[in-house]
């Protein structure tokens, strides 16, 4: 197998070492390499994204070009992960809590309900219930006609890795509970399409909006990362 001559910082051994062993003729030694590669790229900077970037460009073999990609994907893919929106993990439904009907009727509370939990989401490891309804975040209920709206509104202006504070109804109880922002998933989109969508004003591809896996996601924004980067081949080449 051919790899590219690629220079390596002092003090870096071990990125050397794993990057030779990606060519090894034994398989098991290469899927080794791999892996401690990319643990090893995880917990650098980012200019070794660069390094990552340049090693694959430069790499004519195909498997060590693909074992480069694979780990260059999963480095640049926690970069962006750090600047997606907030998320909690939540089927959201616009409901009032309390308020009385008939004669003088009095208006509920605006509050956002929980129609279900996404499995291994923040709401899930908060102990968030299906049939809880969200009075407040972080100290502050509702404004708007749509509380959801609000809701996703102003969680996604937040961090990842945020902690907020839910005021939540359940039952007879009023609870505090503290969550801790996830990361969006890819497969949710980016964030504000639904958005547009239900207010008549979405002008993209709608098919931006349609249910795909994670990987696939995941695939694609890293894609996009990568687009701008490769060099236009010369003609003839």
């Amino acid at each position: 197998m051919g790899m590219a001559a690629v220079s390596i910082s002092s003090g870096e051994e071990s990125a050397a070492k794993w990057l030779r062993q990606l060519t090894d003729e034994a398989y098991p030694r290469r899927v080794e390499a791999e892996r401690e590669l990319a643990l090893w790229a995880m917990g650098r900077d980012e200019k070794t994204i660069d390094w990552l970037f340049r090693t694959w460009n430069e790499a004519n073999d195909p498997e060590l070009k693909s074992r480069l990609y694979r780990v260059m994907r999963e480095r640049v893919l926690m970069d962006l992960e750090r600047e997606r929106p907030g998320f909690v993990g939540i089927q959201m439904l616009a409901m009032e809590f309390g308020g009385a009907g008939g004669e003088g009727a009095v208006p509920g509370v605006p509050a956002v309900g929980v129609g279900m939990v996404t499995p291994g989401s923040p709401a899930e490891k908060a102990r968030l219930q299906a049939g809880d309804m969200i009075l407040e975040l972080n100290g502050e209920g509702w404004t708007s006609p749509d509380p959801t709206e609000e809701f996703a509104g102003r969680v996604g202006k937040l961090k990842p890795g945020t902690e907020v504070q839910l005021t939540v109804s359940r039952g007879r109880k009023s609870l505090e509970i503290a969550l801790r922002l996830a990361p969006r998933p890819w497969s949710a989109g980016e964030f504000g399409q639904l958005q547009q969508l239900r207010a008549g004003v979405w002008r993209g591809n709608l098919q931006l909006l349609m249910p795909r896996s994670e990987s696939e996601a995941r695939d694609e924004a890293f894609r996009k990362w990568l687009a701008p980067r490769i060099p236009p081949r010369k003609a003839g080449s």
